[in-house]
């Protein structure tokens, strides 16, 4: 979840954002369109020149990711629905009803290309809400795919939304499951947390509990990286939160990392990840969008991105920062 969501974006949450890419003085990049990024920056920057590993990256908003290659989709977090979350002061609103808008969804749905599989990095409803609707909307009884990961509290939840457990994998972390084709490692890892050093809607279940009405009942329900590989040819680290554990992440080294910009009082979480991962080759920024907005209107505050960029060019120069056009942004690496 965004750990300081009331009313995002506000001047204390970009404060709070601006904090988490701490040390950013002096250390700027002008920001530069996508196609520049993915198509110059990587000679510019001293990498091996590389052919296409024909995957396409499609941002749905908020941590929500699509992966095309193949024929095949895999999601991460797909969250689109983008309901209000908050009272009219603008304070988080655990109270908030849990709403699905097809409209928003239509994009994933009508896609032809069948989703195999769901990575999903905790319970909170801007990471979950919009699963079951999903798996039941993108079904096939041939496959009984799509297949969804999380931990145990996530498939109790699901559960009590409807969603057939004999679909879901429970991650612990430390799996390494091969989907013939691509596989996928789950980490352990940590939320963010907020201003005033705690989590928003902590909590597990052992057992389905009833079917959550509201946020507040989609609790985090622990939470989980994803390190997914497509055959030799790709790999990318997703990082759900601003947070995450190191010794679980080192030594990883892949070719890309996404990083949720949320901001809360993980310290240098982006310097961190970076030295962590080894220095991507491609980062890219995601969760850095305000949350209640329609679909195709992200509100990205763009100094947090200048900000971000220039972390990015201190810590590790090497690396192109990817950032998406906008909501249904793609890019292909």
């Amino acid at each position: 979840m965004c750990d300081e969501c009331a009313g995002t974006p506000d001047p204390g949450r970009r404060n709070l954002l601006r904090g988490l890419l701490a040390g950013t003085a002096g250390a700027t990049l002008a920001a530069t369109g996508l196609g520049a990024a993915a198509q110059a920056a990587p000679a510019e920057a001293g990498w091996p020149r590389r052919s296409s590993a024909g995957v396409r990256f499609r941002w749905l908003g908020v941590a929500g990711w699509e992966l095309s290659f193949d024929g095949r989709r895999v999601l991460i977090d797909p969250y689109l629905s983008r309901f209000r979350y908050t009272t009219a002061a603008g304070a988080l609103d655990p109270s908030a009803p849990l709403t699905t808008n097809l409209q928003q969804l239509a994009p994933v749905i009508d896609d032809p290309a069948p989703v195999e599989l769901i990575l999903l990095t905790h319970g909170h409803w801007d990471h979950m809400a919009d699963v079951p609707h999903l798996m039941k909307a993108l079904h096939r009884k041939d496959k009984n795919t799509p297949r969804v990961t999380g931990t145990e509290t996530h498939r109790c939840l699901l559960t009590a939304l409807g969603v057939d457990p004999g679909r879901m994998i429970d991650v612990r972390g430390g799996e390494y499951l091969d989907f013939k084709g691509f596989t996928v490692r789950g980490f352990r890892s940590l939320h963010g947390t907020g201003a005033t050093y705690q989590y928003f809607a902590p909590g597990t279940h052992r057992t389905p509990p009833p079917a959550p009405t509201t946020i507040g009942e989609l609790v985090e329900g622990g939470t989980l990286a994803y390190r997914l590989d497509v055959g030799d040819r790709l790999s990318a680290v997703f990082i759900g939160t601003a947070a995450f554990i190191e010794n679980e992440l080192a030594g990883q080294h892949p070719d890309v990392a996404v990083l949720s910009l949320t901001g809360g009082t993980t310290y240098q979480f982006v310097e961190r990840a970076l030295v962590t991962l080894g220095r991507p080759r491609f980062v890219v920024p995601s969760h850095h969008d305000r949350m209640d907005t329609p679909l195709g209107t992200p509100g990205i505050d763009p100094q947090l991105l200048r900000d971000f960029r220039a972390v990015v060019a201190r810590i590790s120069p090497r690396s192109t920062v990817l950032e998406p056009d906008g909501h249904l942004g793609t890019f292909t690496l």
